[in-house]
């Protein structure tokens, strides 16, 4: 009776495994049952059922045939669905009714098999195991039996001539929507190995054809990506010699799963990714591995679920924020899956809440925190097999390159991408940068960090305008020039700067020299806040006349050049302005233009004569001009200014306005 749950769900059984590891190969899976097994299994286990066909039946076993063993029936039904349907095999899974009335499955599998002239499989299960057993056990058989010879291997050398190495063939094993639902994370996992120059032949047994699984062979390597491919990698071991890794890519833990793939290509030996034994010795990771601190005396956070993603996610966790973690796995799982001293086999409810008395935190299914310790912070992560599709749209990506560090953020695991600003603004501030749309004219050298520290600071959207390239002679002050940015867009590298910060940002980028004749163009009305960061007088004045026309502030930015002292920034009004020759060309003309007052940043040192029609510069000028504009941007931003004029555009999706125009800006 130990292993009865009282308060927690059961997981996906063994038959639901089969059915779903067998859902995409064209086959037609009957399982011998009165009804029950398979409404379980569409209803709550398989989230393909209503939109992808497949040949998944049941035999309406009924209480007399069970009692006078009438599988006549049963075998005739198959053979006359098979002649209508054409399926490329049958898979005949059996339930507890059969398994305790002792059903002949292989003489009825031998009989269906002779009269179909197909293949059929018989599955021993019985309900009673998960659906790693049952999948598991599904995919063997497919690598035993439709997995066809593959032409001669020859070692594929890199060629000195080649930019980049030969692409790696691979197979991804145990891929089912009960690990990993249908949310893209497929997409994620194909996505990543073919950045890293690897070939997918096929995924056993989501996402690819039967042809495609008939090419398996070909692989030089395979990738076990959950419990249930490990009996198909054994057994495509056996056939072909090849060798398997294990493990998810998961931030930053991929880095040793593609340092072990590498290794298991050259030498031909299986290893698990997040076993220390075998993490790749020549990758980054390694090095974080041997010098992991001694946490291990402090209380760990236990992730509870299946062993292989659990065990990558562990690892993750560790390795980005240096907490002790530990893995319950409840689930049937072969030995050496299990990392000695980060995973626990578990079998028993009362089991695991008796360990987890001790825990700093727990990861897992929200059905498990009924019997998770009172105080101790759950941090919900639904598993399919184990909820179904209660929680289903709220299961994450877990490849996808942000999933760890935003859901630690947002579980409270870890200090989050602005926290720290928080800390001064609070999360209404926050909120307020976060919806707030701000344009910057001129993303050069005050412009540039202007567009830096409103990024940092969490301002949600920008608009850039900019139609000059970074060029050799901007390196000495431009935060966006670098020998390997020369020749670029500077919308386009600052864009790069702006999203590698945040990457929930919304960047819109104009390649263009911003003319009063062009200002329809631009919607002055969709921003929060304008930046006037350009020297250009006429394009100046255009800027601060259609901002303050639409009721959007704007600040402009005067002169930087010729100036060595970056104490005598400050900002005030324009009329208040000396010293500077741009700050009296603007007070001039826009006095003529009836303008009554305008926010600047000014230098009241006096300029440098260098003899020179080309003004010079330095580095920590145009810095801190652009940072005392960006502060000043901020305060106002959390004051509500702006606030109403840009709330429309805060989230406008990517685009690009206007093309790419004669004339290139003068930047400060």
């Amino acid at each position: 009776m130990k292993q009865v749950s009282v308060i927690i769900s059961t997981y996906t059984a063994d038959v639901s495994g089969v059915c779903s590891a067998l859902y995409e190969l064209g086959g037609m899976v009957v399982i011998h049952d009165p009804s029950g097994c398979n409404s379980t299994y569409n209803t709550h286990d398989e989230p393909r059922w209503y939109d992808q066909d497949s040949l998944v039946f049941i035999s309406g076993l009924s209480e007399i045939d069970a009692i006078m063993g009438n599988d006549e029936k049963f075998i005739d039904d198959i053979v006359r669905a098979a002649k209508d349907l054409s399926p490329r095999f049958i898979a005949l899974v059996r339930t507890p009714v059969p398994m305790m009335i002792g059903t002949d499955f292989e003489a009825i599998r031998d009989i269906i098999a002779q009269e179909t002239g197909l293949p059929v499989f018989y599955f021993a299960t019985n309900g009673m195991h998960s659906y790693v057993q049952g999948a598991g056990m599904a995919l063997e058989a497919v690598a035993r039996s439709m997995v066809a010879e593959p032409p001669e291997r020859t070692v594929e050398l890199a060629d000195a001539s080649l930019s980049r190495p030969p692409r790696r063939k691979i197979n991804l094993l145990g891929v089912t929507p009960l690990d990993f639902s249908i949310n893209g994370t497929l997409s994620s996992m194909r996505a990543f190995f073919e950045a890293h120059d690897c070939e997918i032949i096929s995924t056993f047994a989501m996402g690819s054809s039967p042809e495609e699984i008939a090419r398996a062979g070909e692989a030089e390597v395979n990738v076990v990506v959950s419990s249930v491919g490990l009996p198909a990698a054994k057994t495509l071991r056996e056939q072909f010699g090849t060798p398997y890794v294990v493990g998810m890519p998961m931030e930053p833990f991929a880095d040793e799963l593609l340092a072990c793939l590498e290794e298991a290509r050259r030498d031909g030996v299986c290893r698990a990714a997040y076993h220390e034994e075998d993490a790749g010795q020549d990758n980054p990771s390694a090095a974080r591995q041997s010098v992991r601190t001694e946490a291990s005396a402090a209380a760990p956070v236990y992730l509870i679920g299946e062993a292989v993603i659990s065990q990558s996610l562990a690892r993750a966790v560790s390795e980005s924020y240096g907490c002790r973690t530990k893995v319950l796995c409840p689930l049937e799982t072969e030995k050496e899956l299990l990392e000695e001293g980060l995973c626990l086999s578990v079998d028993s409810e009362e089991e695991i809440a008796e360990i987890l008395a001790d825990a700093a935190g727990i990861i897992a299914d929200p059905m498990y925190e009924p019997i998770c310790p009172e105080g101790v912070p759950f941090y919900p992560l639904p598993h399919e097999a184990f909820s179904g599709r209660i929680y289903r749209k709220q299961i994450p990506d877990l490849t996808d390159v942000r999933f760890l560090a935003r859901w630690m953020e947002e579980n409270g695991l870890s200090e989050g991408r602005f926290s720290r600003t928080e800390m001064l603004v609070g999360e209404e501030g926050m909120r307020r940068l976060r919806e707030a749309r701000v344009a910057v004219f001129g993303v050069g050298g005050v412009g540039g960090y202007v567009v830096e520290a409103l990024a940092r600071s969490g301002v949600g959207a920008f608009d850039l305008i900019d139609n000059d390239r970074v060029n050799r002679s901007n390196l000495n002050r431009q935060i966006i020039a670098t020998e390997a940015t020369i020749g670029r867009k500077k919308v386009e590298v600052m864009r790069e700067r702006i999203l590698s910060i945040n990457p929930d940002a919304s960047v819109t980028m104009h390649p263009c020299f911003y003319l009063p004749e062009k200002a329809d163009e631009f919607d002055f009305s969709s921003y929060s806040y304008v930046v006037d960061a350009i020297d250009t007088v006429t394009a100046k004045i255009d800027i601060i006349m259609q901002a303050q026309k639409a009721g959007v502030p704007v600040i402009s930015c005067m002169g930087a050049g010729n100036k060595l002292d970056p104490s005598r920034f400050e900002v005030t009004d324009i009329y208040k302005t000396s010293v500077c020759p741009l700050a009296k060309v603007m007070r001039r003309e826009l006095k003529k233009r009836g303008v009554k007052k305008l926010k600047v940043v000014y230098s009241r040192e006096e300029a440098i004569k260098t003899g020179s029609r080309t003004p010079g510069s330095i580095a920590f000028v145009p810095s801190v001009a652009g940072l005392t504009a960006a502060g000043e941007v901020v305060k106002d931003l959390l004051t509500g200014v702006g606030e109403c004029a840009g709330s429309k555009g805060a989230n406008r999706p990517e685009e690009l306005r206007c093309q790419e125009g004669a004339n290139r800006p003068q930047e400060p």
